[in-house]
């Protein structure tokens, strides 16, 4: 029977594997860039402006991804609303925020990267809705 442990242990395994796909992609990607733009004959400078986007939305991907997976061990301990959850929910606006900025910029370049920076700008609302209620629940607990 499927239950809240059984939960959280598949949020962590995802998270896991998201690491290790970010891990890899981080290192792959002048390669796969370039293959990208060169099957769909795109233009030659493209590589450089999707590298010059998502390199500096990797240190924010693994910040956000290791304050999810502190966020899912502390839940799986039954430690719900706790300061630090509210701390890692904070971390993980502020991350998905970051990427926003930068992909919203970028999308002046590829429009592709607005469709990005708009769902992680979307992200960064519920993710902070999130963290305004467990801080409220905090809150009114103490």
């Amino acid at each position: 029977m499927w239950n809240a442990k059984k939960s959280v242990t598949l949020s962590l395994i995802l998270v896991y594997i998201a690491m290790a796909v970010l891990a890899v992609i981080t290192v792959a990607m002048p390669w796969l860039v370039t293959w990208y733009v060169e099957s769909k004959g795109r233009e030659a400078s493209l590589p450089t402006t999707i590298m010059v986007t998502c390199y500096p939305c990797v240190p924010f991907a693994a910040a956000a991804l290791l304050s999810l997976r502190r966020l899912l061990v502390n839940i799986g301990k039954s430690d719900v609303i706790i300061k630090q959850n509210v701390t890692m929910l904070h971390r993980i606006s502020w991350c998905c925020f970051f990427c926003a900025v930068i992909t919203l910029a970028a999308g002046r370049f590829y429009l592709p990267f607005y469709i990005v920076g708009a769902a992680a700008a979307f992200f960064t609302l519920i993710i902070r809705v999130f963290k305004n209620l467990l801080e409220a629940e905090l809150k009114s607990v103490s």
